[in-house]
């Protein structure tokens, strides 16, 4: 794995990283106004001077499931670094 010197201006000719999000409430009507829970992701593909050249994550989460936390926000994620070179 090549490391990033952090004591050396990047190079940043000619690099590039696309990236791409998402969420999406799948239940709107939770106790707590404005609130929900759902899914969300993001896969991102990069290129020098990023560590990693492809990041990917897929999760669940949302806020309070009762009313009497209305406080409360809660999720959970898988997350994967790929470094192809």
């Amino acid at each position: 794995m090549t490391r990033v010197d952090p004591n050396q201006p990047a190079d940043t000719k000619n690099c590039y990283c696309i990236a791409y999000q998402f969420k999406n409430f799948i239940v709107e009507n939770s106790p707590v106004e404005n609130g929900g829970w759902g899914i969300f992701g993001q896969f991102r593909l990069s290129d020098n001077p990023n560590e990693f050249d492809i990041t990917w994550a897929l999760g669940v989460g949302g806020n309070s499931l009762t009313k009497s936390r209305p406080l409360d926000k809660w999720g959970d994620r898988y997350i994967r670094f790929l470094d192809q070179r």
